[in-house]
């Protein structure tokens, strides 16, 4: 098989807008793309074409698909499909992070979840670090734990809210409890402002908590003005509710 697929450009030029992958999550993408034919990654590199900006110096920084990307440089692949969204070569270092920073198209936070400056994301694929909640989290979605979100870094907010309910420690050394706690978790109320939250909503009450109807009976002696056993079940004088003849009347009004 050759190394050498005829689509895309260079991995090894490519800057990522984050900090960390999940290391896991990587290992199971560089295993899919070992057992892969040559027709099956090239059916990958197309599955998966990486959105990019031009920056400064005409490089090309990726805005997704980092742990895609990261696996195929570790597997020691040579290009990837990539199309671009913006061209920003004209704009100055500074100027360039702080456009990406303003449109959700850079994440610099650490492994730890603590905000750090632009000035330390990595300027290479190889230079991206570990946060084994990302990892837990994509598992979590092939899981149906919680579901995929348009909205930018999503994965970012669940590792977030996971990383202060779960250890660290959990996750690193007992992967499938980790797992189990964060399901629990992310069908908790306490998860439904996450974008892709799959959970039972807290405000609907559930069809054996909500108020019995009325009986026919009781509808009655609530609308009648006659009293228990009289018709009358509107309290709208002259009309049934719902129906088109007039209301029976009581002895009085016969008279």
């Amino acid at each position: 098989m050759p190394d050498v697929l005829p689509i895309g450009v260079a991995i090894s030029g490519l800057r990522p807008t984050q900090m960390t992958v999940g290391f896991r999550e990587v290992e199971i993408k560089r295993r899919k793309w070992r057992e892969a034919d040559e027709e099956a990654r090239i059916n990958l590199l197309w599955r998966h074409v990486v959105p990019a900006v031009i920056g400064p110096k005409g490089r090309t920084f990726i805005i997704d698909h980092h742990h895609f990307t990261k696996a195929l440089l570790d597997e020691k692949a040579v290009n990837v499909a990539v199309y671009i969204l913006a061209d920003l070569s004209n704009l100055a270092k500074q100027e360039f992070w702080a456009f990406l920073d303003n449109n959700a198209w850079c994440h610099a936070y650490d492994g730890n979840g603590e905000r750090r400056p632009l000035t330390d994301i990595p300027k290479s694929l190889s230079g991206l670090t570990d946060d084994p909640f990302r990892s837990l989290v994509a598992e979590l979605i092939r899981a149906g734990g919680c579901a995929k979100s348009g909205t930018p870094f999503f994965e970012f907010l669940w590792a977030d809210f996971l990383r202060r309910r779960i250890t660290r420690k959990l996750v690193d050394e007992e992967f499938g409890t980790a797992l189990v706690k964060a399901l629990d978790l992310a069908r908790g109320s306490d998860a439904r402002s996450l974008p892709g939250w799959s959970g039972v909503s807290a405000v609907l009450r559930p069809p054996w908590r909500r108020p019995a109807r009325r009986t026919r009976a009781a509808a009655r002696r609530a609308g009648s003005s006659d009293g228990p056993g009289r018709c009358g079940l509107s309290r709208r004088p002259g009309r049934l509710r719902g129906r088109g003849r007039p209301a029976c009347r009581s002895r009085s009004a016969r008279r």
